[in-house]
């Protein structure tokens, strides 16, 4: 389990072998203003969200989907089948389009999701089952220790906003470091 802590109050939560990219994260601590995106290519992720997603859709591409998260704790996972799979926890509101078309479907209630299959538009918004709700939680659940209690997160980063710059990191099951084509800086860090 990988958490990612942003200046802004969000925090992002990884389940193992998630693959993660952040495309930008941009936060004026003055105004409260900013712009976080994100790319899930596969696994899980959960989002609480801070500032800017109190004021603007934190959004979330995944190969079947583009998510908005506002104001909202939500989910995100990508199955081995491509199928995405987004859920509202509690919130304002989550809004999902299928790359393939289709009407844009928004939650406005916790605990309902939207399913996207590949080549297929969003499914209208259903309630959460609990199979569903295993699917995209357990993996973000820390496993027990011997003594029967939580071993908490296995890596826990904090990132800052530079104040005139878009940084991009991507988390995946690797460790890499790079730069992106359009000069944006990288890192691949292991969500084990």
């Amino acid at each position: 389990l990988t958490q990612l802590l942003f200046n802004d109050g969000s925090t992002l939560s990884l389940g193992p072998d998630a693959d993660v990219t952040i495309d930008e994260f941009v936060y004026n601590p003055q105004t409260g203003a900013g712009k976080m995106a994100l790319t899930l290519g596969k696994g899980v992720l959960r989002l609480v969200g801070g500032q800017i997603a109190n004021s603007s859709n934190v959004s979330v591409q995944t190969p079947t989907a583009t998510i908005g998260i506002r104001g909202a704790i939500g989910g995100v996972s990508v199955g081995n089948d491509g199928t995405t799979t987004a859920y509202l926890a509690y919130g304002q509101n989550l809004s999902v389009t299928g790359k393939s078309g289709g009407p844009t479907q928004t939650v406005t209630q916790g605990n309902f999701a939207v399913s996207v299959k590949p080549g297929q538009p969003a499914s209208a918004p259903v309630p959460l089952t609990n199979a569903v709700l295993l699917t995209v939680t357990a993996p973000l659940e820390p496993p027990s220790n011997s003594s029967g209690g939580s071993s908490g997160c296995g890596i826990t980063i904090f990132l800052r906003a530079a104040s005139s710059t878009t940084s991009s990191a991507t988390l995946g099951s690797s460790r890499k470091y790079g730069r992106h084509s359009n000069g944006r800086q990288s890192a691949r860090l292991g969500a084990q």
